[in-house]
């Protein structure tokens, strides 16, 4: 298994503001610089990494809430 991303070993706290930046629809730049902010030590591009995996998470999830509606409305 690999190593985990710089991001995933951010305090909770602080990932959980890096999701919410991501759903709210920030740019990578601004995630950073927001980071930078809070003086964590992260690369762009390992928030570029984290963005597009979480947005691909969301994706899953949003199809599957989508496939559950259908079948509950069958019932």
């Amino acid at each position: 298994m690999g190593r985990r991303s710089s991001i995933a070993r951010l305090p909770e706290p602080v990932r959980t503001q890096v999701e919410s930046l991501i759903r709210g629809g920030r740019t990578i730049d601004e995630i950073v610089e927001h980071l930078r902010g809070l003086e964590a030590d992260v690369s762009r591009s390992s928030v570029g990494r984290f963005k597009q995996s979480y947005e691909k998470s969301l994706a899953r999830y949003r199809e599957a809430q989508a496939v559950a509606g259908h079948w509950a409305a069958l019932f």
